[in-house]
């Protein structure tokens, strides 16, 4: 079954969508790690979203949609902003000291770190990205 919530790029519907995920996480008793990596993947995508898709001036609408059926989680992020691929964008170099770190500019490597596959498309005016995360076990890495 697919779960899904609609939502406009503003912040606002950040606490829309955490109210969404604490319900299904609990209708589809999802584990601790699969609702961290449901929450970290999505609030990454939906905060880059509301940060650069209404520049334009104009509302952007999103959809997520969640299909928890199965060995894996496949989430898919929809909006009607500018076009924007996620997965065209390097790599970040990481710092190999404390004292070189700067906040922020992680988002989409962290979104890289906790999916098995992250795939864009650009689709009849929509971006559509859709990523494969992992249930239970262990946190992709490297």
């Amino acid at each position: 079954m697919v779960e899904r919530l609609d939502l406009t790029a503003d912040h606002a519907g950040l606490e829309v969508f955490s109210d969404w995920l604490t319900d299904l996480a609990e209708r589809h008793q999802l584990t601790e790690g699969d609702r961290f990596r449901l929450e970290l993947v999505l609030t990454e995508a939906l905060t880059n979203i509301m940060d650069y898709a209404g520049q334009a001036g104009r509302e952007v609408g999103i959809t997520v949609a969640c299909d928890l059926a199965g060995d894996d989680m496949t989430v898919i992020l929809s909006d009607d902003g500018p076009a924007f691929d996620p997965t065209a964008w390097a790599a970040p170099v990481l710092p190999t000291r404390l004292e070189d770190a700067t906040p922020g500019g992680l988002g989409i490597h962290l979104m890289r770190q906790y999916s098995l596959a992250m795939t864009y498309v650009r689709e009849t005016g929509h971006n559509v990205l859709r990523m494969r995360l992992p249930r239970a076990g262990e946190i992709p890495s490297g």
